[in-house]
């Protein structure tokens, strides 16, 4: 499954970027930066508003850092389960100018459920560590 490609960076050189999240790396000399999952429910979002949202964050490709992103309906309102490749990476997207033009016309705002670190994939052969 192509789409868990990078989702466990290894960032060049011991010190990495910046406030992501370090862990033991196989790799010497090297500084692993764990990806971010998140869960999201958007209260009272309907499917056009979603598709819309979506389109218009999406015209010009992912946003910057975006790994996976899936939703659908649930009772009032949409749930979401998204992964980026780092902390960073999601709160550059929902600070950015894009992502409040994006939703200028949505009432609700998401309200993250979770977040978590990922240290580990299922590609279809079982699970492995990431790194």
């Amino acid at each position: 499954m192509e789409v868990f490609r990078s989702v466990f960076l290894v960032v060049g050189g011991v010190h990495g970027q910046a406030g992501a999240v370090a862990v033991r790396c196989r790799q010497p000399n090297r500084r692993c930066v764990m990806a971010l999952a998140m869960l999201a429910e958007i209260p009272d979002l309907t499917r056009e508003e979603y598709e819309l949202v979506v389109g218009r964050v999406n015209e010009l490709g992912s946003p910057s850092g975006a790994v996976f992103h899936a939703g659908g309906p649930i009772e009032g309102g949409y749930r979401v389960v998204e992964v980026w490749e780092s902390r960073e990476a999601a709160d550059a997207f929902y600070g950015s100018q894009l992502y409040k033009e994006a939703t200028a016309t949505i009432a609700t705002q998401p309200r993250i459920l979770m977040t978590w670190a990922i240290s580990g994939v299922d590609r279809g052969s079982g699970w492995q560590p990431a790194d």
